[in-house]
């Protein structure tokens, strides 16, 4: 399964630590897109069409804000095996 993450950013104190938390996921399947510096509603809008667009390019789609930082290096992993269960 092909991930697709998108990060919305905008001066998040965590955005470090929110990339290398992706940047090291043991599932690398995956594209990620960082949205800078947009107010929030057009960071959101923007994202959410993306979304749409390249929903036939992917089978999930991911919203990590910059200032979440992963709980796990397994995270994509775990969600594509439990996708693989439906």
């Amino acid at each position: 399964m092909k991930l697709f993450i998108g990060t919305l950013y905008s001066g998040e104190n965590e955005y470090a630590d929110c990339l290398y938390s992706i940047k090291n996921q043991t599932y690398q399947n995956f594209e990620h897109f960082v949205f800078k510096n947009l107010p929030n509603k057009e960071a959101h809008a923007t994202l959410f069409k993306t979304f749409l667009e390249k929903a036939n390019k992917f089978e999930i789609l991911i919203k990590v804000d910059a200032d979440m930082v992963l709980c796990s290096e397994n995270l994509f992993s775990n969600i594509v095996k439990k996708m693989h269960k439906f």
